[in-house]
């Protein structure tokens, strides 16, 4: 222990108020007073240097992606144009509206059947003579369309026309005109068809399209606001700033803003100088920057007060004559024997530290490091490269809307409309034409919605990516036959020590390069898909090839993908052979596998207690995660407790020395078993894509409060029945299945029904659990009748398999 420090009188100079004085400033305050001053004018400029070039170089990509922006918009806006140029054409081929003998009553419900139309953009439809008078409308409020420029058009030229956005009123939405002649049986024009149009509807598509919060707006002839903001701006001009490389910064609707402009039309029979304009909002291009400039001035201060602090060092040094810090501690006035000396302090702290490690140095065990797992670099992907590639997959997705939805609906809608026009004539061919227009649309919601749905965002990679990816084959089996290879323990949805769960954004990407790739080999003509899956410590391999020869195919429809698997620094390879076969290659790095060492299992009931225990605890198991049977080697063994998304499962024995058994999560013990609705609902979760279940489970069956409490044997039985109906069910390709839990006091009733039709459906797998029911004082009824399946299960709610326990 070290003595207090005693502080000596004689150390002070003590001096009288009255002498103190004020002294002029000495060279050294002088010097770091101006060295002061200019570091902190170059910290200043330096900063104001760095805020202003970020800030332009941030307005000009901005403006660059803007005006990018507004061009993909231009070829939306015409393209939703030309559809109402088409549909007034399209109208004028209705044998009613262009019927000249036809009455007014007729053309008006005529035309008024035609807007009920799903793809109609039309807000009304007026039949005029040449002369302006109105012959039929379906709005009462037109008397005359002498003043309407498309009208105009028509009857000059004898030519469908459209008209410029019209705004009556300030502050109220105006609308665009289109018209197309109808002609007589010998090609003389007797009237003209006018079909109004809300600007929003028309271009509906262009303006709800975006990226990054941006607005589209659409702006007409006179530089007025026309559409796509809010009412009371509608009319008022369009202003701005316009910017080096052709941007515009301007407000739209209170929100500074970063646009490009671009042309509707332009060179068309549909151009009438209408403008498209596509705003970023400046707030969120100038955010990023924002937070740099701030941290810059953080680095610029701390600079400037190093700088400072270093200069004064060095120039106390140069001012003292270039003295040792040794002839300095000569200069000093004796220190009194009775204090302490600094040095001494700091002898005495050093040993105290030295001893205090040695102590803990004897009782520490250096804990072993864990392992890194390898990070991700920085993703370096230029942003027109990222909204070009996903904008061509959403002309994709568009287009296959416009051939299989639109297409599809149109036909399906005249059937219908057929239909109704045939029920009082001709009943038998109305009847049929009804059925079939019903049948088109169940097709339309069944396949192509859903088809596109997972196009759109693929739900079903929240089972994994191998249960994901036999999902896909099984959707895409019209398309091209893919066959898959997955590896052992490649992704598992719950995790664990070894089993390596997949990042959900990397699942997704590697799912959609493969349905991708898919869908790129099926238009090269090519009938077969082969996906590997493998992963090889910290490297995922995924290679996608076709054996068949395949013509000439588009490499940027797989830019998409290839973005973000770079984004995860991983690699995308299109490769050709010289026979014409394709082949995509990706690799990507993942967190190594951690395995688990045990004994030597002796007997197969053991393993296979293993088994059932890790699926038991598994909540994901039974979410269509692909199983993975046992792969043999020289020295050891992978037995992995994965449930498939068919249902099966398969093990070997193994005799060799060492076994590695891979388990997500502690086997867990029957007090800790989960309940009944959730077991149940991990089933509903296992059959998600094949078949639907309804779940409808009383409160009294969810209330953990309620006695008796439902016994681990009984959830058991309960499962293992509607896992048996559900496998039967999904056998015969049975669509839905209704799955009833009640409890009535003490008693559990569950009823599963199904409708199965004529399909022969195999029930001695439900049938088998009857003994064990038994023995839990329960009852199983199964029945079949006018093609319905019902299994009913009746059981006491704290039953116990004493018999099955004893056994």
């Amino acid at each position: 222990r070290l003595a207090p420090p005693r502080l000596s009188l004689s150390a002070f100079n003590l001096r009288s108020p009255s002498r103190i004085t004020l002294r002029r400033p000495t060279t050294f305050v002088l010097v770091v007073t101006i060295v002061a001053l200019a570091v902190g004018f170059i910290a200043v400029l330096t900063y104001y240097g760095s805020r202003e070039f970020s800030q332009r170089a941030a307005d000009t990509r901005a403006s660059n992606e803007a005006m990018s922006l507004a061009g993909y918009s231009s070829h939306v806006a015409t393209g939703d144009a030309f559809d109402g140029y088409i549909q007034i054409l399209r109208y004028t081929d209705d044998p009613v509206v262009a019927n000249r003998n036809a009455s007014a009553n007729d053309r008006t419900t005529a035309m008024q059947r035609l807007l009920y139309l799903n793809v109609n953009k039309f807000t009304s439809l007026t039949i005029a003579d040449r002369s302006g008078i109105v012959l039929a409308t379906t709005d009462s409020r037109i008397d005359s369309v002498k003043g309407s420029t498309a009208f105009s058009d028509t009857r000059a030229n004898l030519s469908p026309a459209n008209s410029d956005i019209v705004l009556p009123e300030a502050g109220k939405r105006g609308y665009v005109e289109y018209s197309a002649p109808l002609h007589e049986a010998d090609g003389s024009v007797w009237a003209i068809l006018i079909g109004r149009a809300d600007p929003a509807q028309v271009w509906r598509g262009t303006l709800g399209a975006g990226v990054d919060g941006s607005r589209n707006v659409i702006i007409n002839s006179q530089g007025q606001f026309a559409s796509g903001v809010p009412d009371e701006l509608l009319r008022l001009p369009w202003q701005g700033v316009p910017l080096a490389n052709g941007g515009v910064r301007a407000r739209i609707a209170g929100v500074d803003s970063i646009c490009g402009l671009a042309p509707i039309g332009r060179d068309t029979q549909i151009d009438r100088g209408l403008n498209v304009a596509s705003c970023l909002p400046a707030s969120i291009i100038q955010i990023e920057r924002g937070r740099a400039t701030s941290k810059q001035g953080l680095i610029t201060l701390a600079g400037a007060i190093l700088a400072v602090v270093v200069a004064s060092v060095a120039l106390k040094f140069a001012l003292s004559g270039g003295t040792s810090p040794g002839t300095v501690a000569q200069r000093a006035p004796p220190v009194p024997d009775d204090l302490v000396t600094p040095e001494e302090l700091r002898l005495a702290v050093a040993s105290a530290v030295d001893a205090a490690r040695a102590e803990r140095a004897d009782t520490t065990v250096a804990a072993e490091p864990a392992p890194e797992t390898p990070s991700l670099p920085p993703p370096d992907i230029d942003a027109l490269t990222l909204i070009e590639a996903y904008e061509r997959r959403n002309a994709r997705l568009a287009e296959r809307l416009r051939e299989s939805v639109q297409a599809k609906l149109l036909i399906a809608t005249t059937q219908a409309d057929e239909a109704f026009r045939l029920a009082k004539t001709d009943a038998a061919l109305s009847s049929k034409l009804h059925a079939q227009s019903i049948e088109d649309l169940e097709q339309i919601r069944e396949r192509d919605l859903r088809s596109i749905g997972q196009d759109l965002y693929p739900g079903l990679t929240r089972l994994g990516l191998p249960g994901a990816l036999k999902a896909l084959r099984k959707e895409m089996r019209d398309i091209i036959d893919i066959r898959l290879d997955v590896g052992q323990s490649v992704d598992a949805v719950s995790g664990g020590p070894s089993r390596p769960s997949l990042d959900p954004t990397l699942r997704l990407a590697l799912y959609r390069a493969v349905a991708e790739s898919a869908r790129l080999f099926a238009l090269a003509d090519a009938t077969t898909c082969n996906v590997r899956l493998q992963r090889d410590g910290t490297r995922l391999t995924l290679a996608i090839s076709t054996p068949d020869e395949c013509r000439d195919i588009d490499a940027d429809a797989l830019a998409a993908a290839s973005l973000a698997i770079e984004a995860h620094a991983g690699t995308l390879d299109l490769l050709t052979d010289d026979e014409g076969r394709l082949s995509v290659m990706l690799t990507a790095p993942v967190p190594p596998v951690l395995a688990i060492i045990a004994p030597v299992v002796e007997a197969d009931d053991e393993l296979d207690a293993v088994e059932d225990a890790s699926l038991e605890v598994d909540d994901e198991a039974a979410a269509g995660i692909d199983d993975a049977s046992n792969e043999s080697g020289d020295d050891e063994s992978v037995v992995s407790a994965e449930a498939d998304i068919d249902g099966d499962r398969s093990d070997e024995p193994d005799t060799s020395a060492q076994r590695t058994i891979s388990i997500g999560l502690p086997i867990a013990p029957d007090d800790t078993q989960r309940p009944l609705p959730a077991a149940l609902e991990a089933l509903q979760a296992s059959m998600f894509g094949a078949l639907v279940v309804a779940l409808d489970i009383d409160d009294a069956v969810e209330d953990p409060d309620a006695r008796p409490a439902i016994t681990a044997d009984v959830t058991h039985a309960v499962e293992d029945v509607t896992r048996d109906v559900l496998r039967a069910l999904r056998a015969i390709e049975a669509r839905a299945c209704n799955v009833s839990v009640r409890r009535d006091e003490a008693t559990l009733i569950v009823a599963l029904t199904a409708e199965i039709g004529d399909e022969a459906i195999d029930t001695a797998n439900i049938e088998d659990h009857g003994t064990i029911i038994t023995l839990l004082r329960g009852r199983l009824a199964v029945t079949i009748e006018d093609g319905e399946l019902t299994v009913t299960l009746s059981l006491p709610a704290d039953a116990a398999n004493d018999a099955a326990h004893a056994a």
